[in-house]
């Protein structure tokens, strides 16, 4: 029994791989101890879909079903995950043993299912859709155990809502390897589990709230390390192995992990970050695929600081699915979204976007100090990962092309990084929703084609336009001119047919009818819980064409600007919005009588400007919100490029509006507003170039964002007046 059995190698995730040694005594014990907790029986078919030279797989998936006289099955080559629902139907597979990367996997498959019922739906039929689930996913299968990293509570509770019986262990390569679990009739989403029989647990050196270095003892914990009797010396004392992992055990007895010692992040005001807990935190975000969140030491006034990066891998077939262009502004919205109730010492100082996938142990662990020394230096927003020149054979001919060489030369030459047929547009490149117009503006100069916005608007990759403009120009591959259309010639192309119907420029009875009623009844009575103040109300123009151009910091802003506009100014200002907002069968009638603009920069920003050129042109106002979302604080956010090219090449005044009030009334994140005293400051009217030559102060090169820029820093004054 206590001979070596086994020479393990850990996986390395926070250091240099050591050698486990582990005897038949240990690993016959650990069996024992899982035996004893009436998991699994003879009657058991095991699937094995984890590699079995890892003590986990090997104890759960082979030693235990063969001891107990059950069934492993194992797939075919090829296997796939999206092919495991027919495996456990067909070989009526009892036991599914993975790691939590494919019970996310399973359950995003499940709840996109899902999604496509009502919410009500479910609930009423929550016993159909468990059983049609159990038909597609194993008729079979009883029990599902996760292990080898953290299982997320929402992924856990959400498969436990669809009838999944689903378990979370803890346990090390030293252990051989299991420690605890989740009792099946007594399970506590988050913990993983109360300590095996015969295998003891304790929490060295807790603090206030009980949290320590989580200690060991039983006959599974290993010999020691091959060849390194220091190393064991103090991995092993009077027993008790130290694991390295931080965390805490409740009253009940059942062990909650917080992350590894050696991964805790000391900030210099002493407080402790736990990244794996920002990680699941942070994970929550749709549109980010992988995140790994580490510290590295800055130079602020004067003084050294540890700041918290995140490396973040965008979930770009997500955004691709749902339109979406600008996946970093997406991404970025939603985290401040997530850490704002977080203390301010949890927050991300910087984001470094990648294509590349993050590097990975067997079990899906991340390898932080692989990432930490990869990315470190990297400064922060950087999302170009140079990769290796593409070599094979169809890459190479598609580049042999003479127009597939004047489009990757023109897109280098335009966005100044060298352009590769695999890069992302916007992660890779910086291509955002207004560079995209630019980009199709280019190359239909260069081709002397009319290049649909479908073509641009869903290419999510360089290989993607080259595809798209080869295709349009057909047999005649020579570039044409290198002339650039610029946006004075694309903001007066003519607007599309479904905008014309969209927007009612001339106002009827009905349409001042309603905004009468809505002024003296809705804004009324919306005065008695947000009493409004306006100032500088002589600063706006007596009719159009003007913009005015507010901060955004709630959802009460626009009807704030309705309820601070004189009545015979109002009838005549057009409102702009998101299409998701307003955008529906249903409502196409209160769009027109409200003069709101549905626009979705997601699809077509050149559209969405010549909507606003045409309103425009027709004597009207504007009310937009340059910063194109709600702030997080009160602090004027930066402004889009799109009101720069507005106020320039339509050559219209711009008024400043600053609102304060509203953020306190109903912050970002808030599910409901609560009553606040509001106020509006109007400014004077500004020209483009005026604007610019603020903005050139701050400065910005490109004229169109100098506009943008000297318009905040006009609202920023007005926000500092008291």
């Amino acid at each position: 029994p206590e001979d070596i059995a086994s020479l393990v190698y850990t996986s390395g995730t926070t250091d240099v791989p050591k050698g486990v040694l582990l005897t038949h005594s240990n690993i016959c014990s650990n069996f024992l101890s899982i035996k004893k907790m009436g998991l699994c029986f003879p009657s058991d078919n095991v699937i094995s879909l984890l590699p079995l030279h890892h003590t986990y797989a090997f104890m759960v998936t082979m030693i235990m079903p063969l001891l107990m006289g059950g069934t492993v099955t194992y797939c075919a080559a090829g296997f796939k995950p999206g092919d495991l629902g027919s495996v456990l139907n067909e070989a009526e597979v009892t036991v599914l043993v993975g790691v939590p990367q494919l019970f996310a996997m399973l359950n995003k498959a499940i709840t996109d299912n899902v999604k496509k019922m009502p919410p009500l739906a479910v609930s009423l039929t929550l016993p159909l859709v468990r059983a049609r689930i159990r038909r597609k996913l194993g008729k079979k299968l009883r029990l599902s155990v996760s292990g080898g990293a953290r299982l997320e509570i929402s992924v856990a509770k959400s498969l436990s809502r669809f009838g999944f019986k689903i378990i979370e262990g803890y346990g090390l390569t030293e252990t051989s390897p299991v420690v605890t679990l989740n009792p099946p009739r007594k399970i506590k989403f988050g913990s993983v589990g109360r300590p095996l029989p015969d295998v003891r647990i304790k929490v060295s050196d807790p603090d206030d709230a009980g949290l320590g270095q989580v200690l060991i003892k039983g006959p599974n914990v290993m010999r020691g390390y091959f060849n390194q009797p220091d190393l064991t010396a103090r991995a092993i004392k009077d027993g008790w192995f130290y694991s390295g992992d931080l965390g805490y055990i409740d009253k009940d007895g059942y062990l909650f992990l917080k992350g590894r010692e050696k991964d805790v992040i000391v900030l210099t005001n002493g407080k402790n970050v736990y990244p794996e807990e920002l990680e699941e935190h942070y994970g929550k975000i749709s549109y980010i695929k992988e995140i790994c969140v580490f510290d590295r030491l800055e130079v602020r006034f004067g003084h050294e600081v540890a700041a918290l990066y995140a490396v973040v891998v965008p979930n770009v077939e997500q955004a691709v699915s749902k339109n979406l262009i600008d996946i970093q502004g997406r991404i970025r919205w939603e985290l401040d979204n997530l850490q704002k109730p977080l203390p301010v010492y949890k927050h991300l100082m910087g984001l470094i976007f990648t294509t590349d996938e993050l590097p990975l142990t067997i079990l899906k662990k991340i390898k932080r100090y692989e990432v930490k020394r990869k990315y470190s230096q990297e400064a922060p927003d950087v999302s170009r990962i140079e990769k290796d020149a593409v070599t094979s054979d169809e890459d190479a001919g598609i580049l042999g092309d003479p127009a597939a060489g004047k489009i990757m030369n023109y897109l280098s030459a335009e966005t100044n990084r060298t352009a590769r047929l695999d890069d992302h547009l916007e992660l890779d490149l910086g291509v955002d929703s207004i560079g995209r117009v630019e980009l199709c503006a280019g190359l239909e100069s260069l081709f002397s084609v009319k290049i649909s916005d479908e073509t641009i608007y869903k290419a999510a990759t360089v290989r993607d336009v080259v595809a798209g403009v080869l295709a349009l120009v057909g047999g005649d591959r020579s570039p044409h001119s290198d002339i650039r259309r610029e946006w004075k010639d694309i903001i007066k192309d003519p607007v599309s047919d479904k905008t014309r119907r969209g927007v009612r420029v001339k106002a009827t009875l009905p349409d001042r009818l309603a905004t009468w009623l809505f002024v003296n009844i809705f804004l009324n009575f919306f005065g008695i819980f947000w009493p409004l103040k306006i100032k500088g109300a002589d600063n706006l123009p007596l009719k159009g064409p003007f913009i005015i151009c507010p901060n955004h910091a709630s959802f009460l802003d626009g009807f704030t600007m309705a309820r601070s506009l004189p009545m015979n100014m109002l009838i005549n200002t057009f409102f702009v919005t998101y299409k998701e907002i307003v955008e529906h069968p249903l409502a196409m009638w209160v769009v027109k009588m409200g003069r709101l603009m549905s626009i979705d920069q997601n699809t077509d920003s050149s559209e969405a400007i010549r909507a606003i050129s045409f309103v425009l042109s027709h004597n009207k106002i504007v009310c937009l919100f340059p910063e194109g979302q709600r702030s997080i604080d009160e602090e004027v956010g930066a402004f889009k490029k799109g009101i720069g090219i507005l106020v320039k090449e339509l050559d219209v005044p711009a008024v400043p509006v600053c609102i304060k009030g509203s953020h306190q009334s109903w912050p970002r994140g808030s599910l409901f507003p609560k009553p606040h005293h509001l106020e509006v400051i109007f400014g004077k009217p500004v020209l483009g170039r005026e604007l610019a030559a603020c903005g050139v102060e701050v400065p910005e090169k490109d004229e169109y964002k100098a506009i943008a820029c000297g318009l905040r820093e006009e609202v920023r004054k007005l926000a500092a007046r008291s």
